[in-house]
């Protein structure tokens, strides 16, 4: 026989009595522990799109954007009045001086600019 055996009688014990009550092996969780835990990974789940999203877009705006094929629309401008431009050759209604186009980056030809960093030629110390 097994001396941990409980079902025998040993000296003066009842065999109906083995002592104070075991507890309970399976744990139960307080009122609310239910919610909790869904909520918990609805936040997680909310959390990881928000972070994949936010990478996402983060990469998409490091992307150099496509060279767009923009058919250049030509406007022609007075010399003498800057201030009218016009979508068709011909001449100034004010003047009657012949238009000029006007480049794609702003100038009306004349001198051309730099097109690197500017450069300081004279400084004064104040």
């Amino acid at each position: 026989m097994n001396t941990n055996d409980e079902t025998t009688p040993s000296g003066g014990e009842s065999p109906g009595h083995a002592g104070p009550a075991p507890p309970s092996s399976v744990h139960q969780p307080p009122p609310g522990a239910h919610f909790m835990n869904i909520l918990r990974w609805t936040l997680f789940a909310f959390l990881l799109v928000l972070a994949v999203v936010s990478i996402g877009s983060y990469a998409m705006s490091r992307r150099p954007a496509p060279a767009a094929k923009q058919a250049t629309k030509v406007v022609w401008q007075c010399p003498m009045h800057p201030s009218y431009t016009s979508d068709k050759p011909g001449d100034c209604p004010i003047c009657g001086m012949t238009l000029v186009p006007i480049q794609p980056n702003g100038s009306t030809g004349g001198a051309a600019e730099p097109s690197g960093p500017r450069r300081i030629l004279y400084y004064r110390n104040p």
